[in-house]
């Protein structure tokens, strides 16, 4: 009897560890492609200096602070994704345009991303991401 449970429970782990190994290769290929891509952007020195310099002088999330929390931001979020710029001059201006960041926490910098997503949009604001937080908090029944 213990055999096949041990048996079973090998079947299981295999699994499981087949389940993880292809979800770890999709998250590595994904993420190459993303810096393939991505990368001359994310890499430039001048994004890398305003960054820190965004996130210095605002390190609150300003979802969080707007909602009268005071919470770390994690991340600088271009309100406009730079990479809707048509050109690569539009993408650099959207990039390194500091009236085009804000900082969020990891959950309001998710919520950003789903928002613009789910409505096909390339801006997501601070009152874009608090409207959306609030719709999708207390659904209507």
């Amino acid at each position: 009897m213990s055999n096949i449970i041990q048996i079973r429970n090998n079947i299981k782990d295999y699994y499981k560890k087949k389940k993880e190994d292809y979800w770890n290769k999709r998250r590595q290929r994904i993420s190459k492609e993303r810096n393939d891509k991505w990368n001359k952007y994310y890499q430039d020195s001048r994004w890398k200096l305003l960054r820190t310099a965004y996130h210095t002088a605002h390190p609150l999330c300003e979802c969080c602070l707007k909602q009268g929390i005071a919470k770390n931001g994690d991340h600088v979020h271009h309100v406009v994704k730079f990479g809707s710029g048509i050109t690569e001059d539009d993408k650099f201006n959207l990039l390194l345009d500091a009236a085009n960041l804000i900082t969020l926490c990891t959950y309001h910098h998710s919520l950003a991303h789903k928002y613009m997503h789910e409505n096909g949009t390339n801006k997501a604001d601070v009152d874009d991401i608090i409207t959306y937080e609030d719709e999708i908090s207390y659904p209507s029944y």
